[in-house]
């Protein structure tokens, strides 16, 4: 259980940035 949260906090970190362009990048629009 705990290696599966580590490796979803990894996941949601990359994800977040990702996200957080896809966001600067709407907000440009």
């Amino acid at each position: 259980s705990a290696k599966m949260l580590e490796k979803d906090e990894f996941a949601d970190s990359e994800e977040l940035r990702c996200f957080h362009a896809c966001v600067m990048i709407k907000s440009g629009l």
